[in-house]
């Protein structure tokens, strides 16, 4: 009966694979000193993680 994400919750793929959730990637990229747009969408902050990390 186990599944590995919420079915409420869509997230691309790439996302899935990080596991992180929206406050987490935006508090680790503060956590980093990484600035981001404060609009920026989940993709976006995990791409800028990535290419931060």
């Amino acid at each position: 009966m186990g599944t590995l994400f919420k079915a409420d919750s869509p997230e691309p793929e790439e996302l899935k694979a990080t596991g992180l959730t929206m406050p987490e990637l935006k508090q680790t990229l503060d956590s980093k000193n990484i600035e981001y747009p404060s609009n920026a969408k989940k993709d976006e902050l995990t791409k800028i993680l990535g290419e931060a990390l």
